[in-house]
């Protein structure tokens, strides 16, 4: 029993030692500016959009601005993918409101520093605080007459002279700085005067940012000199047990050598602030200054977005790796239509191929059809084409369209491609995307798809049926006009039962032949075979395909001809968006007819859903992402 109890107060004494440590490693966050004004999305200015604006600060969990990061310390992800052009700049900014107390040592061994001291102060008023921040002044130290630092409720209690709460006029505070006197002998109650400047702190400032400076040349001692005997209320561990708990920064800075270097590392550790030994006085004005301008740090984020706009609300979060950790934090923003016409995307559409994004073309050849995506706030007035920067066609209503023959340009060589938007605002606002494009010659085979409309594959196949035919016709010609064998009827003789006659020289007879083309009961021509004509089943109607665009490969049509994905149709289209049993095509009254099943994404004809349709020759059919084209011979 006694042995377990041992454990049980090791472990307790662990845990005590280990508390500080855990209040030091606490996490870092992210904290957006407003910029955007009252509008859907206040953390980010996106009336630029593309371009999207924004101020973050990474702060400690005590609230102290984290410095000295790169844009390579922060990761962005819209809608969950990574933003790739961005910046980032650290910067202070003069108009982020500050609340800073400053809590300085005035004991007698202060006196040769005093001047120091205030032109540190004032140094810090004028430098660094604006009409937006303020600022309170704690001077500490034992009177004769016993006055000390005063922590009786309602706090505050603040000794006239010699102290002031919250405020912006730099010139009352510098006055009471100036007009302090230094007692030699005059006692040190350190750990009362930094407990009163971390309460007034959390409980009196305005603004969210807030620090205490807290400056001493010595140790907590009385005016007789005892160590640990200055202040009246708090000793160094339970000072600290009370700054945990009032959660503000405090900032420490020793002046000299002759002081408890120790303790004042330790506040600072135990709040989130830093330590800082001044070996002179006159180092006081630049820390004084470095530590207030800390907490006006902030970064300027800028993000070149890929949102294609929609006008609706998007995520952005943002990630900070700091030496705290990293911070994290998610806001909204709105992909707003452009002031400056955007042309997000162009169709284009060469004979050899369905229409798709310019960006995917390698190379242009023969007439191109050109279809732009603009989006913008106002309305488009016209689109306007150059090529190699001079205007070639100017578009003046929807949709946009320019069919380019590339025909007349040089072949084999690159050109610039510019389309420019222009609204119908006064100036206008004009926007414009380019594009280099290697253009080919346009071969015989692609003058002769541009007057038909049809790919020359198709013509091949064409051809090479028109050939099957051929050679089908020469064989049956061949066989119709082989020569038929003469046939010769010979009759028996007849031989009467009789005496025999006389002897007569016989005599030769002529052997009857059979014409060609005579008729008869038991003629040659009766016996010769007769061709026959094969009956066409017409149920199977005339010869059709429906012919893949993107691969070319053929589908022969029956009566019927089952679609789908599943493995049982008669035509099996790989493709996700087809459902199993998807369409149906048949031979009714002489023509064929599709039918959609029912199916999940359904079926287009020409771009039109159906759920019947005659089809005709040269017929788009989708059925999910498959583009097929009808064909009849």
């Amino acid at each position: 029993m006694k042995r377990r109890s041992f454990i049980w107060l090791i472990l307790l004494i662990l845990l005590a030692c280990l508390a500080p440590v855990v209040s030091a490693q606490s996490g870092a966050r992210l904290v957006f500016d407003t910029v955007g004004g009252d509008d859907r999305t206040p953390e980010v200015l996106e009336s630029d959009f593309p371009r999207l604006s924004m101020a973050i600060t990474p702060m400690s969990d005590a609230g102290v601005p984290i410095g000295g990061l790169t844009a390579a310390d922060f990761t962005l992800l819209a809608d969950g993918a990574p933003v790739r052009s961005f910046t980032i700049s650290e910067r202070m900014d003069p108009n982020q409101g500050i609340s800073v107390v400053l809590v300085l040592d005035v004991s007698g061994s202060m006196r040769d520093d005093i001047d120091e001291l205030r032109a540190a102060a004032a140094a810090l008023y004028d430098q660094v605080l604006q009409q937006t921040d303020e600022s309170a002044l704690i001077t500490f130290a034992t009177l004769a007459d016993g006055t000390s630092v005063n922590l009786s409720d309602p706090f505050p209690q603040l000794t006239a002279g010699r102290e002031s709460n919250f405020t912006n006029d730099e010139g009352l505070l510098k006055n009471l700085i100036n007009a302090l006197l230094i007692n030699e002998g005059d006692g040190t109650p350190l750990y009362d005067a930094i407990y009163k400047g971390a309460r007034m702190a959390r409980d009196e400032a305005a603004n969210s940012r807030r620090v205490v400076i807290v400056m001493t040349d010595g140790v907590d001692a009385d005016r007789q000199g005892n160590a640990d005997q200055g202040s009246i209320v708090y000793d160094r561990e339970s000072v600290i047990d009370e700054l945990r708990s009032l959660n503000v920064p405090v900032f420490t800075v020793g002046l000299g050598d002759e002081l408890d270097s120790a303790f004042l590392q330790r506040v600072a550790n135990t709040t989130g602030g830093t330590y800082q030994n001044a070996p002179t006085s006159s180092a006081l004005a630049d820390i004084f200054t470095e530590v207030a301008s800390q907490l006006k740090v902030k970064y300027d984020v800028t993000v070149q977005s890929t949102t294609l706009s929609d006008g609706a609300l998007h995520n952005l979060e943002i990630s900070a790796r700091t030496s705290e950790g990293t911070a994290t934090a998610t806001t909204s923003y709105q992909a707003l239509f452009p002031v400056t016409p955007w042309v997000q995307d162009v169709q284009a559409n060469n004979p050899r191929q369905v229409p798709r994004s310019l960006t995917e073309f390698e190379s242009l050849k023969g007439r191109v059809t050109l279809q732009p995506n603009i989006v913008a706030r106002g309305d488009i007035a016209a689109v306007d084409y150059y090529v190699d920067d001079t205007l070639v066609y100017s578009a003046n209503a929807t949709p946009w369209q320019f069919v380019w023959n590339t025909s007349e340009l040089l072949p084999n060589e690159i050109h610039r491609l510019s389309i420019e938007a222009r609204d119908d605002a006064e100036p206008a606002n004009a926007g414009r995307a380019d594009f280099d494009l290697l253009v080919e010659e346009c071969t015989i085979i692609c003058q002769l798809e541009e007057t038909t409309g049809i790919p020359v594959m198709y013509w091949l196949i064409g051809l090479v049926v028109l050939l099957l035919l051929f050679v089908l016709l020469l064989v049956l010609l061949r066989r119709r006009s082989r020569p038929e064998p003469e046939l010769t009827y010979v009759p028996p003789l007849y031989t009467p039962v009789a005496e025999p006659a006389p002897f007569m020289p016989p005599v030769a007879e002529p052997k009857p032949t059979l014409e060609m083309g005579q008729t008869g009961m038991g003629s040659p021509a009766d016996a010769r075979p007769r061709a026959k004509t094969e009956v066409l089943n017409r149920a199977q109607g005339p010869v059709a395909f429906l012919i893949d665009a993107e691969t070319s490969r053929q589908f022969r049509l029956n009566d019927p001809t089952a679609i789908g994905s599943g493995a049982d149709n008669d035509v099996v289209l790989d493709d996700s968006a087809v459902s199993g049993q998807h369409a149906k095509v048949k031979f009714e009254d002489g023509a064929f007819v599709i039918f959609d099943l029912a199916s999940t994404n359904g079926t287009e004809v020409n771009g039109v859903p159906i759920t019947r349709h005659i089809l005709t020759n040269g017929d788009k059919v989708k059925i999910g992402r498959k583009l097929l084209t009808f064909k009849t011979l």
